[in-house]
């Protein structure tokens, strides 16, 4: 009962979030106090190339700089060849093919640690991604991020060094090398190698590697450029948690059914990575929310909002100065029920300042700029506690 909660307040915050999307708003939620979930830690693993990087990726960098070699350049025709393939054959078989070519070229370490280290610095990032993850780091509460790549490990630490992004943890490819040569053995960081190599982050998370059974409780958040091949990041999310995604090839939504993992396709974060951010702190606004009160109790808190908004919006559509001095004292009314109520939830009535807002209602005499302190009012609401948008009876459709 209690998982079908949390993803039924989870689907509904991000189905808010996602009608935000659309009609150019979107806010962050706010809490008032900074919780500390016992035993909870948030983590977000992401994709790099197609997510992170803008326009480019880490590998066609690579490449790049080591074709301008003559040794590697009369490989660079199979190479690419065998680059176009990978996807085909989503298992990463025609990474081989590329190793091999590698090898005969005679790759050395101080070429390759050269290549990867111009491709982390050259390759640009993706618009706002400093901010999208500051909102992370600086909003209580702590998200870690750890990248989980097809890219070369040393490719992806110079990347987060040269791009200043705070990364705890990287898994990715890597070339093994003997006596400064490359000696044909390889790790291809990409299909189930990925979930194998997720896994062992996690471990590094204080979780055990059957991920049914965990040592603390660990939210998982992905994030990746497409739904197929990295459906393997699915699989760290189905105990809680949610996959995100940025495809501009399939339509944006949330996808809950049949699946039992929290999904959302958001491909306009490619644009710009503010836009992300929002539905890793719903997430976590929701687990909160879990935490406060019962489905019921939050039904309740629900109806009152709604009932406190339908006053307010009808104060606004009022002509009549008497007949609106009338309804704005209902207003009021109201909504010191609907606070009270909120105060269980956390409504951050401290830092939205909404009853100083309440003050100048009372205080103005001027009706329209009296209905524009209940429009604000409104939106402060709406914000802070979305549950108001929600159906009538969105919680008792809980499995």
């Amino acid at each position: 009962m209690a998982s079908s909660y949390l993803r039924a307040v989870a689907s509904h915050d991000l189905n808010v979030f996602l009608k935000d999307l659309e009609s150019d708003k979107y806010t962050l939620p706010v809490l008032e106090r900074v919780w500390e979930l016992t035993y909870t830690t948030i983590f977000l693993i992401t994709d790099v190339d197609g997510v992170l990087t803008d326009g480019s990726s880490l590998p066609a960098q690579y490449f790049n700089h080591l074709f301008r070699k003559l040794r590697y350049a009369q490989y660079a025709s199979k190479i690419e060849e065998y680059d176009k393939q990978i996807d085909l054959f989503e298992d990463g078989r025609p990474f081989e093919g590329i190793a091999r070519c590698l090898f005969n070229a005679g790759l050395t370490l101080e070429d390759h640690l050269e290549a990867c280290d111009v491709a982390g610095k050259e390759t640009p990032i993706t618009p706002y991604t400093h901010e999208a993850i500051g909102s992370l780091y600086d909003i209580p509460p702590f998200i870690g991020l750890g990248f989980n790549s097809a890219s070369f490990t040393d490719s992806l630490t110079s990347f987060s060094q040269y791009k200043r992004l705070p990364v705890s943890l990287t898994k990715g490819s890597w070339l093994d090398f003997h006596k400064d040569k490359f000696t044909g053995r390889h790790f291809f960081n990409y299909g189930s190698n990925k979930f194998a190599s997720g896994t062992e982050m996690l471990t590094q998370m204080n979780c055990i590697q059957d991920l049914r059974i965990k040592k603390s409780k660990l939210d998982i958040v992905t994030l990746s450029d497409t739904r197929v091949p990295d459906i393997h990041f699915r699989k760290f999310v189905g105990l809680g948690g949610m996959s995100m995604w940025m495809d501009k090839s399939i339509q944006r939504g949330l996808l809950t059914y049949p699946s039992p993992v929290l999904e959302v396709n958001i491909p306009e974060s490619l644009n710009d990575m503010r836009i992300f951010a929002h539905p890793v702190k719903y997430l976590y606004r929701a687990k909160v929310i879990t935490l406060l009160g019962s489905p019921e109790e939050l039904k309740a808190a629900s109806k009152v909002v709604k009932g406190v908004v339908g006053v307010g919006q009808r104060c606004i559509g009022i002509s009549n100065e008497e007949i609106f001095n009338s309804e704005v004292r209902n207003f009021v009314t109201f909504s010191q029920k609907a606070l009270a109520v909120l105060s269980k939830f956390d409504f951050p009535r401290y830092s939205t300042g909404i009853d100083f807002k309440y003050l100048e209602l009372l205080s103005h005499k001027d009706m329209q700029r009296r209905k524009e302190i209940i429009s604000e009012i409104l939106d402060i609401y709406l914000n802070n506690f979305p549950e108001a948008l929600s159906e009538e009876d969105w919680l008792t459709k809980l499995d």
